[in-house]
């Protein structure tokens, strides 16, 4: 049998099974974690060994790489998800040719290159980890796609008035309606379209003389998830109410408030109908969070308040958000005007 031995950070699997000495890394520090590749480790070996890579797939690689880092982002997990049903052959066949073709293709429907990107974050590491435990003798080199310009499209005054002023945008009911409200909620607190899905009523606190919404995520992978609290405005108040009208009874505090939707793509489909029935283009959920930011820095804010509201450990990705509207840029390009006549003065 295999014994679980600590060797300064890491466990190892150490002993003899099925005629064979093995000595092995199982690259955790979890106690847990190792007992769960321990067992994965001895039932292969009984099978016959280590299996080549010639019988292994890419979804035998996903289970073993999740077993193994079972604090991956829900948005890794429905990438390799994706992955799984698309790349069905075995491992040995996985080839650069094919992935940058793969990649080629991607590009030509009009994927963004950071999405690419990111995909092949997830991707990439699963891999590596099919490397290690030797279904493949070795990691294709695939060039990245570069990220590209960041969007820095946000709702202009006319685009807002249009979805959120008008109460025609929510006279259809159902979805829509459910959908208008998150897209108050999500322009209001700055949340994050997958935060805010989640939610359950014991996430949003409204009795008090200072109410807020407790929202969580997990910024990498791998590290544990954060929360923030954001306060609530009187606009945001209004739809949380409205949407609590609509019950006989409160609903209990662990139901989730936006029940209809299982993920953040399908509420973020029904997000993207609405602004298109208000008549608004090139518009995407996460504009709402875009155009939070802008409005809050254009009207002063500092900008290290911006960045607390949007779980921004730093001030990098906020000053994305800093686009000033052109009538402050003339502004400014007047102001060396006066600067200049009141020098000649």
């Amino acid at each position: 049998m295999l014994n679980l031995k600590k060797r300064g950070t890491v466990y190892y699997a150490i002993g003899t099974l099925g005629g064979k000495r093995v000595r092995t890394s199982l690259n955790t520090a979890s106690h847990k974690i190792a007992k769960i590749a321990l067992e994965d480790l001895q039932h292969e070996i009984l099978r016959g060994g280590k299996s080549s890579s010639s019988n292994k797939y890419f979804k035998d690689a996903v289970e073993s790489y999740l077993r193994r880092n079972p604090d991956v982002s829900n948005t890794t997990c429905q990438y390799l998800a994706k992955f799984t049903k698309i790349c069905v052959i075995p491992l040995s066949e996985v080839s650069t040719q094919g992935i940058e073709d793969w990649i080629d293709d991607r590009l030509d429907e009009g994927v963004s290159g950071a999405t690419v990107r990111r995909e092949m974050n997830a991707f990439m590491p699963v891999l590596r980890h099919a490397q290690k435990r030797g279904w493949m003798d070795d990691v294709p080199s695939v060039v990245r796609p570069a990220d590209g310009e960041p969007r820095l499209r946000y709702l202009n005054e006319q685009e807002y008035e249009a979805m959120f002023l008008q109460e025609q945008c929510k006279s259809k009911g159902g979805a829509h309606n459910y959908a208008w409200h998150l897209a108050h909620i999500l322009v209001n607190t700055g949340g994050r379209i997958g935060e805010l899905v989640q939610l359950t009523w014991d996430d949003v606190v409204m009795g008090t003389n200072d109410p807020y919404i407790r929202l969580t995520t997990r910024k990498r992978k791998g590290s544990k998830k954060s929360t923030r609290q954001i306060p609530l405005n009187s606009i945001v108040l209004q739809s949380f109410n409205c949407m609590l009208s609509s019950f006989s009874t409160r609903p209990p505090k662990t139901a989730k408030i936006f029940p209809m939707w299982l993920d953040q793509r399908a509420a973020g489909k029904q997000v993207q109908k609405v602004a298109t029935s208000v008549g608004i283009d090139d518009f995407r959920p996460h504009d709402l969070r875009r155009t939070f930011a802008t409005r809050l820095l254009n009207s002063g804010v500092n900008p290290r308040t911006v960045a607390d509201l949007l779980g921004h450990t730093d001030l990098t990705m906020v000053m994305r958000y800093m686009v000033p509207p052109d009538e402050l840029k003339r502004s400014a390009v007047d102001s060396l005007v006066m600067a200049q006549r009141s020098l000649m003065q």
